[in-house]
């Protein structure tokens, strides 16, 4: 008996700290600033319409092309996604591809963020009814810097690239079908 009322403590323990939401910091070896950004809680204001899809996409070293204080919209297919963990989904960030076409590759796509803040905000979403459509996202512009071993933009001899560029809309505040 004691044995059973060790276990169920325990695992009651483990279920209320996966269960916990990460602070705007986050909780991983990333700096706290890298997080704050990507974590901060964003109200549509000013949106600058230069900056297309296109532009993102663009071929070459990217790391100074566009500015982390912008908020952007871009149209484009959702391709595909990934969903980063799975011991409890909804605290984990889900990353949609975004491409020019149904058929771009990931590695020529650009990375958008749903987090776990969007989707509690937003409970009918499902991941699954946007791959395969063309979509609106909105949200700010965040350089990645942790994945540029793995964007075709600041890496071209290596061999994990999943991604065309270290720029990602994280974290995405609306995203629309286009019909």
């Amino acid at each position: 008996m004691k044995k059973l009322f060790v276990l169920l403590t325990i695992l009651i323990s483990i279920v209320a700290i996966a269960q916990t939401p990460c602070p705007i910091e986050g909780v991983g070896k990333t700096a706290k600033a890298h997080n704050n950004l990507k974590n901060r809680d964003t109200i549509l204001g000013h949106i600058d319409t230069r900056i297309k899809l296109n532009h993102i996409l663009n071929y070459g070293e990217d790391s100074k092309r566009f500015s982390q204080d912008s908020t952007i919209v871009v149209y484009g297919y959702c391709v595909e996604y990934c969903n980063w963990g799975s011991i409890a989904d909804s605290l984990h960030d889900i990353h949609l591809y975004i491409g020019t076409t149904t058929i771009t590759p990931k590695s020529e796509c650009m990375v958008v963020v749903i987090t776990p803040t969007f989707r509690a905000l937003n409970k009918g979403f499902n991941v699954n009814d946007y791959v395969g459509h063309i979509v609106k996202v909105y949200g700010p512009l965040f350089y990645d810097k942790e994945h540029k071993e793995n964007a075709k933009n600041t890496c071209i001899k290596c061999s994990n690239v999943w991604r065309k560029t270290c720029w990602e809309i994280h974290p995405v505040v609306q995203i629309d079908f286009i019909k």
